[in-house]
């Protein structure tokens, strides 16, 4: 009986080994992504007070208030495909951190600019630059925001590689305004929903995807990942992007400025071809208010219009459209996660992917 006891106190420790190595890995991976983090949000502070007064503390809650989507998305991927040198350390290195808060400044650079453009009154719950300092400071704040992005990322250059990121970010800035420009050049004579979907997809991936996939494939190709490695973690970053951007277009319709941070229904006052709206046109009459809306730029239509307007895009089929639309990239951008090797960090983002569909 006794030799039974022992061989099964010595089948145990093992496993109970095991468990606790694991939860000792998740805890210093958990601690070392904290780290991180912290150092982000400091280097951004320092970064936002080398702007002096020109930046009061009402225009630094648009980086305040952010949900750090893009430097996470940088960080972790730099944590999961971190060579043998970067593993070694107990942090992170400081290029990378400044990279994160690069691109953190390029994306808010993007947000000062769509304000201007949509004529927001509310950004994040809180006043928009545009609608606190007017048109002519907002532009030139949004300016300063791209400008001190690009400083940041060139002084981080030590090699031809990290010459080839800056370019790749140049590039990137190029393909946000290109998509910009695209949302407002949208020919809505265009009637075949065919077309209007494929020119959606193409702005949405300039506009808001291109720099989520950068910052996935900056943060690996940062922590010296593989060719591979990067291109895997670029095309998950666009299929997250997009995904990230249909489910941000149904939010316009369905969340207020309490839930959101913005006006709702703003895409469809500014007669936005998003993707619920394209949808719900397939199956709408010719002379339905929504039709009449996006169509005849001519028409200014009353609150109440826009009310019912969205109503019944709402009632429409085009909602459960689009939201399967982002579903399933989404589903793609986690199956090429499983190309990773499995860790806390590929763990943490399926759960930031998984986030965006809540």
């Amino acid at each position: 009986m006794r030799d039974k006891v022992q061989r099964k106190i010595r089948h145990v420790k093992p496993e109970d080994t095991l468990l606790e190595d694991e939860q000792s890995v998740k805890a210093a991976a958990h601690d070392l992504y904290a780290a991180a983090m912290n150092e982000f949000e400091g280097e951004l502070e320092r970064c936002l007070a080398e702007q002096g007064h020109y930046l009061s503390e009402a225009d630094k809650m648009m980086y305040r208030k952010g949900k750090r989507l893009r430097p996470r998305l940088l960080l972790l991927f730099a944590l999961l495909c971190r060579n043998q040198e970067y593993a070694r350390s107990e942090r992170i290195p400081s290029k990378i951190v400044s990279a994160a808060v690069s691109l953190e400044m390029l994306h808010v650079a993007t947000l000062i600019h769509d304000d201007i453009i949509d004529a927001a009154s509310y950004r994040r719950s809180y006043e928009t630059i545009n609608a606190r300092q007017g048109t002519e400071m907002a532009i030139l704040i949004g300016d300063m925001q791209f400008v001190q992005a690009i400083r940041k990322f060139t002084h981080m250059i030590e090699n031809e590689h990290d010459l080839q990121l800056v370019q790749q970010v140049l590039d990137t800035g190029m393909e946000l305004c290109k998509g910009e420009i695209d949302e407002l050049l949208v020919d809505a004579d265009i009637r075949d929903t065919s077309l209007q979907e494929q020119r959606y997809m193409r702005t949405i991936d300039r506009k808001t995807a291109r720099l989520i996939s950068m910052s996935c494939r900056a943060g690996a190709a940062l922590a010296h990942g593989s060719k591979r490695a990067c291109w895997y973690a670029g095309q998950f970053g666009q299929k997250l992007g997009q995904a990230f951007q249909i489910m941000d277009d149904l939010k316009d319709l369905t969340q207020d400025l309490h839930e959101s941070g913005k006006q709702r229904g703003i895409d469809l006052a500014r007669r936005r071809f998003t993707l619920p709206y394209i949808y719900a046109l397939e199956e709408l009459e010719e002379d339905h208010i929504v039709q009449r809306m996006l169509l005849d730029s001519s028409w200014e239509p009353s609150a109440a219009e826009l009310e019912e307007a969205r109503i019944a895009v709402l009632q429409s089929s085009g909602m459960t459209k689009a939201y399967s639309k982002a579903h399933l990239l989404l589903m793609d951008a986690l199956d090429l996660l499983q190309l990773f090797p499995a860790s806390p960090y590929r763990s943490e983002l399926e759960w930031v992917a998984r986030r965006i569909m809540n």
